[in-house]
């Protein structure tokens, strides 16, 4: 399952949710969203396989509470590598709204070569 912004924060939900996919690509997923943090320190991720994929100036605005996404980021991915038998973490150049085509690309590309 894959999901891009508000779309990749549906696929990494699903994550904790079901074991019915292989796989998920959450990618720029809203993880800023309130209590995201806390959802992931209460709550199991079931799925093996994560691939989670940001911008790395997505972190760089004036909204506070998006402002957070990258050390949300950092801590999705710390939880996945203690809990999952394989995430990863892809750091891209660029906004939110830059390469995201390629972005969902290169995690189901990540995904077919793990698969």
């Amino acid at each position: 399952m894959l999901g891009y912004s508000l779309g990749g924060l549906f696929s990494l939900w699903s994550s904790y949710q079901t074991k019915i996919f292989a796989c998920f690509v959450p990618a720029s997923a809203s993880v800023w969203y309130q209590d995201w943090d806390k959802y992931i320190d209460k709550n199991t991720c079931l799925s093996p396989l994560v691939y989670l994929s940001l911008g790395d100036k997505e972190a760089k605005t004036k909204n506070q509470t998006m402002a957070q996404v990258a050390d949300r980021f950092l801590l999705q991915a710390d939880y996945l590598k203690r809990n999952t038998s394989k995430s990863y973490l892809q750091w891209n150049s660029g906004n939110h709204v830059q390469n995201s085509e390629k972005r969902l690309a290169d995690g189901i590309q990540w995904v077919l070569d793990y698969l």
